[in-house]
């Protein structure tokens, strides 16, 4: 009997080590999932980047005709990033004296093309000289670029 009773008792001890070693394993995968999917990096929203500045009536990569005083500037703004939402400004300064020549702004979100399109016009003719396209992106300049207007003799093809 003696046999039997240490034989059960063995038996309990063995079952509750099993058991608690089960337990322990568990509860450390667990914690192991716990932690490792903490370590995850979630996906962020990659802020909005000006990528390329295109300006010229084709807006196409290569040299563009030369600007007139009463053309149109079409500016193609290409850009990257998956932000939900940002603010564009996109600014025609005149570098001879600073003034602001024209200015838009446009709310882009999610679903927005990868290439924006800004036409300034005007009634008069542009002031001759060195411009500058100032890029802004919720306030903060993303990115600029130089432009000249020529006279109109200049512009006039040349027979």
């Amino acid at each position: 009997m003696r046999k039997t009773q240490m034989w059960i008792g063995i038996s309990l001890l063995f079952g509750s080590l099993v058991l608690l070693t089960s337990a322990c394993q568990k509860a450390g995968t667990e914690e192991s999932l716990a932690v490792s999917e903490a370590s995850l990096p979630r996906e962020q929203a990659e802020p909005l980047k000006v990528r390329e500045i295109i300006v010229g009536p084709q807006m196409t990569s290569v040299l563009p005709p030369p600007i007139g005083p009463n053309d149109p500037i079409e500016v193609l703004l290409r850009t990257t990033g998956t932000a939900p939402a940002a603010d564009l400004s996109v600014t025609l300064i005149s570098l001879a004296d600073g003034s602001v020549a024209a200015s838009q702004s446009i709310q882009i979100d999610a679903n927005a093309p990868e290439e924006q399109k800004i036409r300034f016009e005007r009634d008069l003719p542009w002031n001759t000289g060195r411009h500058l396209i100032e890029v802004m992106l919720d306030g903060a300049l993303a990115a600029h670029q130089e432009l000249d207007i020529y006279s109109e003799e200049a512009v006039l093809p040349q027979e």
